[in-house]
C-alpha cells in the first residue's frame, strides 16, 4: 500500500522521496485524509511552512473535529518560533482529544522550550499517565527535572525510557548531554554515536556530537559544563550572573588600588581571569568550530553553517592577532579598532551562518556590520588622518553591548 511506504520513507529520513510521493497518491486521491495529514507533516519537515499550514488549515475546513490538524499547526508554529501560538494550538488539540499522550508530551515540550519546567512536568505526566511506556514522553519528564535541579529523580526516568526502548536516539542523545554536564566526554561520545547509529538524521544528536568531540579539549569542556549550567536557568538569572561578574571586577580593582604592591598586581590577576573567563564563554565555541576545521575527520562533521562559521572564525582570529601585534609593535590602541571587529565576529557569528531563524541572521549580520564600520571609522581616523576617533570605537563597543543584551537575549540560537 502506498501509504505504507510513505511512512517507511519517512521513519527513514528520506523526506524528499515521501513529499513526491505523497503528492503522487494525493494527485490519485485527493480526499485521502492519511495522506493529507502526512503531506502537512513531510511539509514542516522540509520547511515548507506555508504549504504545510495551508494542507492542515484545509483539513479543519473538512473535519473541524479533527484534533490532529490543531496538532499539526501547534508542531507547525514552533518551527516558526511562535511558541505562543504553538501553546494555543496544542490545547485546542487536547480539548478536542484529551486521550493522546503524544499531545501532551509536546505541550510539554513547548513548556520545556519556555523553561517552564514545572508545567513542563505536569504536562509529561499527563502523558505518562495515558501512556506509561511514552518513551518520548519519559524524555520530556527526564528533562524537566534536570531543569528543576531534580538530578536523581531525571537519572531515574532516563533509565526506565532506556529500558523500555533500548534504540530510541533522543534516550542516548540525553544521557550524551548529562555525561557532557559532569564531564565524562568518552561516555558522552558513545551515546551520541548509539543516538546517530539508531537514527543518523537528527540534528539535535549531531549537534551533541560534535559538542563532545570539541569537549576533548580540556579548557573548552570546562566551560561547556559551565553554559549546560547555565542553559538550565532563566534569563533573569544569566543577567544577573553577568552583572555579578561585572560587580566583582570593579570590587577587585577597588580593593587592588586600597592594598597597593602586590595586592594590587594580584587584584588586577583576579580581574583579568574574571574578563578572560567571560569573553572566552562568548567566542569559544566559534573557535572550537574553526579548530575542528582544521583537522581532517572534524571537518568531515560540520554542516555549511559550521564550515562557513569556521572560515568567517579564521579571518577574526586574523584580524585580533593582526590588532594586538600593531598596537604592541607601532604603539597606537588605534589598531585595537581591529580587535573589536574581530572578537564581535566571533560573538555573532555563530547566528549569523548557522541559525535557522531568518531573523536571527539578519540581526546578527546588522549589528555586525554596523559596529564594523564604526570601529573601522574609529581606526581610520586616527592613523589615516590624525584626528581622535574614540567616540566611534565607543559607538562600536555599545553596538555590541546592545546585540549582546537585546538581540542575543531575544533570539537565542
Amino acid at each position: 500500500m502506498q501509504i505504507e511506504r510513505i511512512n517507511i520513507l519517512f521513519s527513514q529520513g528520506r523526506f524528499e522521496m515521501a513529499y513526491k510521493e505523497v503528492k503522487e497518491l494525493l494527485s490519485q486521491e485527493p480526499q485521502n485524509d492519511q495522506a493529507i495529514r502526512s503531506l502537512a507533516s513531510v511539509c514542516i519537515v522540509l520547511g515548507k511552512l506555508e504549504e504545510a499550514e495551508q494542507v492542515a488549515k484545509d483539513g479543519l475546513m473538512r473535519q473541524p473535529w479533527n484534533s490532529y490538524y490543531f496538532y499539526l499547526l501547534s508542531n507547525l508554529e514552533i518551527k516558526r518560533n511562535k511558541i505562543q501560538k504553538a501553546l494555543k494550538y496544542i490545547n485546542e488539540a487536547i480539548g478536542l482529544d484529551s486521550q493522546m499522550s503524544n499531545y501532551f508530551d509536546l505541550k510539554a515540550r513547548i513548556y520545556l522550550y519556555q523553561q517552564n519546567y514545572s508545567e513542563a512536568e505536569i504536562a509529561a505526566r499527563q502523558a505518562l499517565e495515558l501512556d506509561s511506556e511514552d518513551t518520548d514522553a519519559l524524555n520530556t519528564l527526564s528533562k524537566s527535572l534536570v531543569g528543576q535541579g531534580r538530578g536523581k529523580e531525571a537519572g531515574t526516568v532516563i533509565d526506565k525510557a532506556l529500558k523500555t526502548d533500548p534504540e530510541n536516539w533522543e534516550t542516548h542523545a540525553n544521557y550524551g548531554f548529562r555525561n557532557l554536564e559532569i564531564g565524562q566526554t568518552s561516555k558522552a561520545i558513545e551515546h551520541f554515536r548509539q543516538a546517530l547509529i539508531n537514527d543518523p538524521t537528527q540534528a539535535h544528536a549531531q549537534q551533541g556530537m560534535k559538542l563532545a568531540m570539541k569537549a576533548r579539549f580540556p579548557l573548552y569542556r570546562w566551560l561547556l559544563q559551565f553554559q549546560l549550567y547555565m542553559s538550565k536557568k532563566g534569563r533573569n538569572t544569566n543577567f544577573l550572573v553577568m552583572i555579578g561578574i561585572v560587580v566583582m571586577i570593579n570590587l577587585a580593582s577597588k580593593v587592588g588600588e586600597l592594598l597597593g604592591g602586590v595586592g594590587l598586581i594580584a587584584m588586577y590577576t583576579i580581574v583579568a581571569l574574571l574578563l578572560a573567563f567571560t569573553l572566552s564563554t562568548w567566542i569559544l565555541d566559534p573557535t572550537m568550530t574553526f579548530v575542528l576545521y582544521t583537522r581532517k575527520n572534524g571537518r568531515l562533521s560540520l554542516d555549511e553553517g559550521e564550515l562557513k562559521t569556521a572560515k568567517f572564525t579564521q579571518w577574526n582570529l586574523i584580524a585580533g592577532f593582526v590588532s594586538v601585534g600593531s598596537a604592541l609593535l607601532i604603539s597606537e590602541l588605534a589598531w585595537l579598532n581591529m580587535l573589536g571587529i574581530g572578537f564581535l565576529g566571533l560573538v555573532m557569528s555563530t547566528n549569523m551562518w548557522e541559525s535557522q531563524d531568518q531573523r536571527v541572521r539578519n540581526t546578527a549580520r546588522v549589528f555586525y556590520v554596523l559596529a564594523s564600520f564604526l570601529f573601522s571609522v574609529g581606526l581610520v581616523s586616527k592613523i589615516v588622518i590624525g584626528i581622535d576617533g574614540t567616540m566611534f570605537s565607543y559607538a562600536g563597543i555599545i553596538c555590541g553591548v546592545v546585540y549582546s543584551w537585546v538581540g542575543n537575549s531575544l533570539f537565542r540560537n
